[in-house]
């Protein structure tokens, strides 16, 4: 994560946020599904940032809310309340392989439920964070009618 400020001439930067409250939302990916290796356990990346976050507030409070297998649909009909009720100052969400690997995803409405979700995350005043999804194409076989949409 970075943060962007101006540059300040009076005296030393200023001190990166403090988040009291982060929630994680979306489906296997941050949930952590199949993440990590036998050294660092089955963790996934929400796991892990919540980790690095205690170390500049250890009172941090934390919640994941994944679920393995959720659309964006599911995701914003299943979790967005919930997340938005504990007040997050940090939203962790990667959402949105399961409806582009489903046959028949009409990527448009796919595109328009993410932007809804990114929408109302930041209305709330919190810091969103997401993940990009990996190249799928290397890991498993597409269909040359959605492959293009694969790497965008």
């Amino acid at each position: 994560m970075t943060t962007v400020s101006s540059p300040r001439s009076d005296g030393p930067p200023a001190a990166p946020n403090r988040y009291e409250r982060f929630v994680a939302m979306g489906d296997s990916q941050t949930e952590g599904l199949w993440d990590g290796d036998d050294g660092s356990g089955l963790r996934g990346w929400a796991d892990r940032l919540a980790e690095r976050l205690v170390q500049d507030n250890p009172e941090i409070r934390y919640a994941n809310l994944a679920v393995r297998g959720r659309r964006l649909a599911q995701v914003r009909d299943e979790q967005l309340d919930a997340a938005l009720a504990m007040d997050p100052d940090l939203v962790g969400i990667c959402a949105g392989m399961n409806d582009v690997t489903a046959p028949g995803t009409d990527f448009a409405a796919a595109l328009d439920l993410m932007e809804e979700l990114y929408a109302k995350l930041t209305a709330c005043g919190a810091t969103v964070v997401t993940t990009t999804f990996p190249d799928v194409r290397r890991i498993v076989p597409w269909p040359p009618a959605t492959s293009g949409h694969a790497s965008t």
